[in-house]
C-alpha cells in the first residue's frame, strides 16, 4: 500500500494493484473485484496520519528518497515482507504473553468474523476483502454463518412470538 492510495478526506483507502514480491514491483490484483474502496475509521486515520508524519521526519532526516511512497517501509531493506510482519505478530505476541499466535490472514479472518457477527452484511464483507464472489466468502466463513443462523432463528421465534401474543 503507497501513501496515494489512502484518502484522508474521504476516509477511505483504495485498493487496486498489489505488489509481486518475485518481480519487485506492482502487478494488478488478483481479480476484479479486488479493486475496491475500503472504509476507514477516524481513529485508525488519526494514527496513520500521525505515523505518515514519523515516517516523513524519519526518511528525510536519513536522507531516504524511496522509490515508492510505501505505508509500510523498512529503512534497510524498503518493503516490508509478510514474512517479516509475520515474525514481529509473533514476536509481540509472545511480548505480550499470549498462548497463540496471529498472522496477516489470520488479522484478515479475525477482522472479517467481528464484521459478520457484529451484522455486518456479508455482500459488504465479500466486497470489502475483495473475494471474486459471494460464495468464496459464504465458503470461508460458513462456520460463522451457522452460527449466526441459529441466533436468527431464535430471534425470528421471539419476534414472531411477541407479534402472536399481541
Amino acid at each position: 500500500m503507497t501513501w496515494d492510495n489512502v484518502d484522508f478526506e474521504k476516509g477511505q483507502i483504495y485498493v487496486k494493484r498489489t505488489w509481486d514480491i518475485y518481480k519487485n514491483n506492482f502487478a494488478p490484483t488478483k481479480n476484479d473485484q479486488s479493486v475496491r474502496f475500503l472504509a476507514v475509521d477516524s481513529s485508525t486515520l488519526q494514527v496513520m496520519t500521525s505515523y505518515k508524519e514519523q515516517q516523513e521526519k524519519l526518511l528525510k532526516r536519513l536522507e531516504i528518497e524511496p522509490e515508492h511512497p510505501f505505508v509500510f517501509y523498512n529503512i534497510k531493506n524498503g518493503l516490508i515482507t509478510n514474512n517479516s510482519l509475520n515474525k514481529q505478530l509473533r514476536n509481540m505476541c509472545k511480548k505480550l504473553g499470549f498462548e497463540k499466535t496471529i498472522t496477516c490472514h489470520g488479522l484478515r479472518h479475525t477482522h472479517a468474523s467481528t464484521m459478520l457477527y457484529k451484522g455486518i452484511n456479508i455482500l459488504y464483507v465479500s466486497k470489502r476483502l475483495g473475494h471474486s464472489s459471494l460464495n468464496v466468502t459464504m465458503s470461508v466463513y460458513s462456520h460463522i454463518l451457522k452460527e449466526l443462523e441459529e441466533k436468527d432463528n431464535e430471534n425470528i421465534k421471539k419476534i414472531f412470538s411477541e407479534i402472536n401474543n399481541k
